[in-house]
């Protein structure tokens, strides 16, 4: 596989450091006592204002006796960026066009884009202008010839920070906590992290711990970016580092106290996922209609962000896994849509409105299914897990007639071996009858009429209840309709 970097430190001469003393952190000497030691990696949880501040006084300690090079875990795509942030004399107009870089202005806003990480560069930039660092370098992976491994991606974060050592230049990066591990990750399939790739001998990682507090994460289906609590561990040291540690997949601790988030207030607002309207030629209802479905696009652009960020799959499963999710967050984001207070019509625009928003998704899934999808047989619970199944039936479901049609006789010997949901089935089974001009047989598909949901028309009631009971329906056709008729909903005819 071929990598193709896109490093452009900036070589800087190590001058004599300002006057300006570094903040004494208890322990920090070991860390820099060996001379054989060129990457000195703190993994971190993002988000907190704490681990930020605590790096920028290692940085500044270490670079009173090493040529140093610093390396955070940024998109190797906003190299340019950061250069031209650090090389500028901090200006409000040189800070205005740093702040348009992407990694502040993404949809999903982790740690990473906070105002602590902001005051992170802010500094890094004094010290290069003071010649305490060589340079600053985003060491994320951004550009490949083929899509990576997670193993690969492990890699290829470590190829760059090797690539960042450059004469005698020593590195000092800030890295998530997972990717500084000196061994495997702790999932199957298990694989080397990015620290276990570099040289042991000359490799020196710690794990940051703090005594709970707040962190900045995005958490949750869909993604929500907010302050999250972390309970107290017990561990009540002050600031301080200690080599040696019982987890042997670091080289010590780095503890930091009681954490506090880099907060709501603190992080830079995002971009309006949907813009509004910028004139008066603009259409006023329609800007009415998208406000009102903004939950289902901000959803899949939050889902959207969020894969973004990963590496690519590794497995087939892992890809339908992900086509899942995005297949399902605007779908399960339509139920913040108060559909009781809208008139039909506007029931009737809404619900075109989510189509406009969901069908793009539905189709590249679509295509990315139809290259993976096998000659014969389907992708069974047994093989490909619960959930990557489940997101395959999804996405021929929310597809056309004809695929339907075609993926539908495969379906009917799993269901009834228990390997694919047998849900799944009857429920593909339905919608080909009534695509046909049918009746459903087990009566799982509903149709807007008059802004109110019904039952499409079943073949036989009683004989449904028994297929939908031989299936292990989690539900019996009475329950279903109990729930779903008369529900307002967003169509009619």
């Amino acid at each position: 596989m071929g990598l193709f970097f896109a490093l452009s430190p900036l070589v800087l001469a190590v001058g004599t450091p300002a006057s300006m003393p570094c903040a004494p952190i208890p322990g920090w000497e070991q860390v820099v006592a060996k001379q054989e030691v060129r990457w000195i990696v703190i993994g971190e949880i993002h988000g907190t204002n704490e681990i930020p501040a605590a790096f920028v006084d290692a940085v500044c300690l270490t670079s009173i006796t090493r040529p140093l090079v610093v390396a955070l875990e940024q998109s190797s795509s906003d190299q340019v960026a950061i250069d031209e942030f650090i090389r500028s004399d901090g200006s409000a107009e040189a800070t205005q066009r740093f702040r348009s870089a992407a990694m502040w202005n993404m949809p999903i806003k982790d740690g990473r884009s906070s105002e602590a990480y902001f005051r992170l560069f802010r500094t890094l930039r004094q010290m290069s202008s003071e010649g305490r660092i060589i340079s600053v370098v985003a060491f994320q992976p951004s550009a490949f010839s083929e899509r990576p491994t997670p193993a690969k991606y492990e890699e290829a974060m470590a190829e760059l920070l090797k690539g960042a050592a450059a004469g005698d230049a020593t590195v000092i990066a800030l890295v998530g906590n997972l990717h500084a591990m000196l061994d495997e990750t702790p999932w199957e399939p298990k694989y080397l992290a990015m620290a276990a790739h570099l040289p042991r001998e000359a490799t020196v990682t710690l794990n940051t711990v703090s005594d709970g507090g707040e962190t900045w994460t995005c958490q949750g289906q869909p993604i929500k970016c907010g302050p999250y609590l972390t309970a107290p561990n017990g561990i009540t040291r002050s600031r301080r580092v200690e080599l040696g540690s019982d987890d042997s997949s670091y080289s010590g601790v780095f503890y930091l106290g009681t954490s506090t988030t880099a907060s709501s207030a603190e992080i830079s607002p995002p971009p309006a996922l949907i813009a509004e309207p910028a004139s008066e030629t603009d259409d006023p209802e329609q800007t009415r209609i998208t406000a009102i479905v903004r939950p289902v696009a901000e959803a899949i652009a939050a889902e959207q962000a969020r894969q973004s960020h990963l590496p690519p799959p590794a497995s087939i499963r892992e890809q339908l896994e992900r086509m899942g999710r995005l297949d399902q967050v605007g779908r399960h984001a339509i139920v913040k849509i108060d559909f009781g207070r809208l008139s039909i019509e506007d029931r009737r625009r809404v619900n075109a409105a989510i189509g406009d928003a969901i069908e793009p998704i539905d189709q590249a899934n679509v295509e990315a299914l139809l290259e993976i999808m096998p000659e014969e047989g389907w992708f069974t619970i047994s093989e490909f897990g619960p959930e990557a199944s489940e997101a395959a039936f999804h996405i021929v479901q929310h597809s056309d007639l004809a695929l339907r049609k075609r993926v539908l006789p495969r379906l009917e010997p799993l269901a009834k071996s228990g390997d694919i949901d047998g849900s799944d089935y009857a429920s593909m089974f339905d919608r080909v009858a009534i695509g046909e001009g049918r009746p459903q047989r087990y009566g799982t598909q509903f149709r807007c009429r008059d802004g109110r949901q019904e039952s499409y028309p079943i073949e036989d009631i009683g004989q449904a209840e028994e297929l939908r009971r031989s299936l292990n329906f989690q539900q019996s056709l009475a329950e279903s309709l109990a729930m779903q008729v008369g529900r307002p909903c967003g169509g009619g005819n």
